[in-house]
């Protein structure tokens, strides 16, 4: 494969995690902050269609989340194992932060997808959404310093003149 192409793979790899992210945190947003203001002074027949509309197009969004985001974290696992598993099979600082970032991923994409599935909306499902987007928010935070710790032991490594994990795809250093 081509150097070029593996760089474009990454990016487009990249592009795709952040959007599939960005649209499931910002349906969650639009469904907490902004239906319930919009549909509180309609008749409550009113509400609850329209609010079953926009699950069942919420729900497409959802299941195209479940299948991007396993498969483009993935693709940096693989791309960055090395800046997370050394050779000797020591655990990097960032380590933990990967782990913790994939595992709770995994709870809020499930608990989107036990929102939306199935045809009536889940009891007490405002209050679930509230808690799945603490949860998606805590993971975008997970994201963020699993990442910050992962460059500043490269940063530190290339000071104390050692040199940092490379990837284990070809022309690709983390």
């Amino acid at each position: 494969m081509p150097e070029w192409s593996v760089h474009i793979l990454f990016i487009v790899m990249r592009w795709a995690h952040l959007m599939g992210s960005t649209l499931l945190i910002g349906g969650t947003l639009f469904f907490e902050f902004v239906v319930p203001r919009a549909i509180d002074d309609l008749k409550m027949e009113s509400q609850l269609g329209i609010t079953a509309r926009l699950r069942w197009v919420f729900r497409r969004i959802v299941w195209t989340c479940v299948i991007v985001l396993p498969i483009t974290g993935a693709f940096s696992l693989i791309r960055q194992w090395p800046a997370y598993v050394s050779a000797d099979g020591k655990w990097s600082p960032a380590f933990p932060w990967a782990i913790a970032h994939m595992a709770i991923g995994m709870v809020a994409v499930i608990l989107s997808v036990a929102l939306v599935i199935g045809r009536s909306v889940p009891e007490k499902s405002r209050q679930w959404m509230k808690f799945n987007l603490m949860i998606l928010m805590a993971v975008m935070f997970i994201a963020s310093a699993s990442r910050h710790v992962r460059l500043y032991t490269r940063e530190k490594m290339l000071r104390e003149g050692l040199h940092p994990p490379t990837s284990p795809v070809p022309y690709i250093n983390p």
